[in-house]
C-alpha cells in the first residue's frame, strides 16, 4: 500500500545546533512477506524477520517520538 504525500512523516532533528524539519515519504510495506517469514521462524526454525534487539530498539525509539511530542523537547538516547 501507499499512503498519500499528505500523510508523510515529519522528521524533526538537530544537526550543528540547527533544527531542520523534512518529510519523509511512506515507504510501502509487506505484511505478507513478515508473517511469511514469522511463520518459517516458528514452524521450520528459520531466521527470525526482526531480530529481538531490533525489536527493543524499535520500542525505545517509539517511546522517545511520544515522550517528546508530549514534552515538545528532544529526546537523547
Amino acid at each position: 500500500g501507499h499512503e498519500p504525500p499528505h500523510k508523510s512523516g515529519v522528521l524533526h532533528t538537530e544537526i550543528e545546533g540547527e533544527t531542520v524539519r523534512e518529510h519523509i515519504p511512506t515507504l510501502p510495506g509487506n505484511y505478507y512477506g513478515f508473517f511469511d517469514q514469522l511463520y518459517k521462524s516458528i514452524a521450520k526454525n528459520e531466521p527470525e524477520p526482526v531480530s529481538g534487539h531490533d525489536g527493543w530498539q524499535v520500542m525505545r525509539i517509539i517511546d522517545a517520538a511520544l515522550q517528546s511530542q508530549q514534552t515538545q523537547t528532544i529526546i537523547k538516547f
